[in-house]
């Protein structure tokens, strides 16, 4: 797979495409979740392959649902670039269930745009229990910066959130606590 990303990228050797294509093949035969995620995104892109989304997606999705998170945000994005809120909602979820901010963020992005701000902030928030400060101090300054009455009980560990976030090393957090 290693290999794969240098043939894809032109890192040290020159950009080959199909010979990317047929590496992550090989390592998905394996069942070497990031590579079936690459393999997935290079058909449903005609990427070193004939263009197949169908088949690309789906291997996508079924690399997310056997647990590669990363997976999750990739077929998230394209749930959500088609409609598909509620879907891209469970998507992002998965991934955001292992930690990943931008998951968490993405999930957090859906549920604010339906109101659902409390819901945001605690998306983001099991980033920041998985140490990302990024998601500490997002999560915080949601619950802080929305003016609706029924968050104030919560202004208390909107703090927490920064200063764990602050003690992570997001400098926002800092500035917001200052």
């Amino acid at each position: 797979h290693d290999l794969s990303l240098m043939y894809g990228g032109g890192m040290v050797v020159e950009v080959d495409l199909e010979r990317a294509y047929a590496l992550n093949e090989q390592a998905c035969q394996t069942r070497w979740l990031p590579a079936c995620s690459d393999q997935g995104r290079m058909l449903a892109a005609g990427q070193g392959t004939a263009l197949d989304p169908l088949r690309g997606v789906k291997l996508v999705l079924d690399t997310c649902l056997d647990g590669y998170a990363k997976a999750c945000i990739v077929v998230g994005e394209l749930a959500q670039q088609h409609g598909a809120t509620k879907e891209a909602e469970r998507l992002f979820g998965l991934g955001c269930e292992a930690g990943l901010y931008k998951a968490c963020l993405g999930k957090s992005q859906i549920l604010y745009s339906d109101y659902r701000v409390l819901e945001a902030a605690m998306a983001l928030e099991v980033s920041c229990e998985k140490g990302d400060a990024r998601g500490c101090v997002e999560a915080g300054a949601l619950i802080l910066g929305t003016d609706m009455p029924a968050l104030r009980p919560y202004d208390a560990e909107a703090h927490t959130l920064l200063h764990k976030g602050c003690e992570l090393g997001d400098a926002r957090g800092c500035q917001m606590l200052a």
